[in-house]
């Protein structure tokens, strides 16, 4: 569950996390918040300025859409990210599958898919290939998401067609809830599915305040495919977020909600000294936020950064103002999240 942290942004606690990781958020928490532990980046954006205009009652809708955003990436990556690509390439490619669909031997057709699935390394948990139409062979669990469709050729002719998925309904609200560290709950229709908390019983309005287990959310709902057709609704319980986080700014709680993110997949991922470029590549990819990791003077990781990057506050990126977040990683490493354009 997601706490707050103590000033203008958050530390994220997962609900499945061990104490190990527990600890690992609070000390990066730590970091964010203590004034002692700031380097010498210096600060376009003041604390004054940073609070001059509240974002006050779109506190919790600002916090809220960051957190959509990420679990909508999240799914849009199982639809077209590198590892799907490359899984339909091995469908589209497999020889003994073409082989198999240009004879028409079913058994030959349901052992060629069994050994896609099945394949070690492999990301499918779900295969169905179809000849003129008609299912041939379908392999895989029930309960699967973000389906994928493609054609099969060979020499220009169509061999037949497949849907694949590379996520289960499971591994999805795991994946959520490993990099955003918030509840979520998948609905079929309008009976809940499988989630994190204490189901709750229908799926709750966009928008609407509820409290479960003594903790009030704010929830955000959108909806995605199911295999092999039909729909999922996804609904998100962003905790509220305290009255005392109204008087920041919209700019910078937005961007301490992307930070937060940040800090979470750094907890999550345990990555530390040596694997900053693996921290960059994962939150771009997660949120489209820019990252940059410096040890003092020295970039070592995410590029070259903006002339005048501040610790916390406005940078003027592309004609554009953009809200920035940090932490100390580590001793003397700072990492920057610039969070994306609204």
């Amino acid at each position: 569950m997601r706490g707050w942290r103590k000033r203008s942004g958050r530390r994220v606690v997962g609900a499945i996390g061990t104490l190990v990781l527990v600890g690992f958020a609070i000390a990066l928490v730590s970091g964010a918040t203590s004034d002692a532990d700031r380097d010498d980046a210096p600060a376009a954006g003041t604390a004054a300025a940073v609070r001059s205009q509240g974002c006050g009652a779109a506190s919790a809708a600002t916090v809220a859409a960051v957190d959509e955003q990420v679990a909508k990436q999240i799914y849009e990556d199982e639809l077209a990210g590198r590892e799907t690509l490359e899984d339909e390439a091995h469908v589209r490619q497999s020889r003994p599958l073409l082989n198999a669909l240009s004879s028409g031997d079913t058994p030959a057709i349901a052992a060629a898919v069994s050994a896609i699935v099945y394949t070690p390394h492999w990301h499918i948990v779900r295969l169905r290939v179809l000849r003129a139409g008609h299912v041939v062979a379908d392999v895989g669990g029930p309960y699967v998401i973000a389906p994928v469709t493609g054609t099969i050729q060979e020499h220009g002719r169509t061999l037949g067609s497949f849907v694949m998925s590379v996520q289960d309904d499971s591994g999805y609200v795991k994946l959520v809830t490993r990099l955003i560290g918030i509840p979520v709950e998948l609905y079929r229709g309008r009976s809940p599915l499988m989630g994190t908390v204490t189901p709750v019983p229908q799926v709750p309005r966009a928008e609407a305040h509820l409290e479960v287990h003594g903790t009030a959310y704010r929830a955000r709902v959108f909806t995605t495919n199911s295999f092999p057709d039909g729909t999922l609704t996804v609904a998100l319980l962003v905790p509220l977020p305290p009255p005392s986080l109204s008087s920041v700014g919209c700019g910078q709680l937005r961007a301490d909600s992307w930070g937060s993110v940040a800090m979470h997949i750094q907890a999550r991922l345990a990555l530390h000294a040596g694997s900053w470029g693996e921290l960059v590549r994962v939150v771009r990819a997660t949120s489209g936020a820019a990252v940059f990791v410096r040890s003092g003077g020295h970039e070592l990781a995410g590029g070259a950064p903006p002339r005048h990057l501040p610790s916390e506050g406005s940078v003027r990126i592309d004609g554009q103002t953009r809200w920035v977040f940090s932490w100390l990683a580590a001793r003397g490493v700072r990492v920057y999240v610039v969070a994306p354009a609204a």
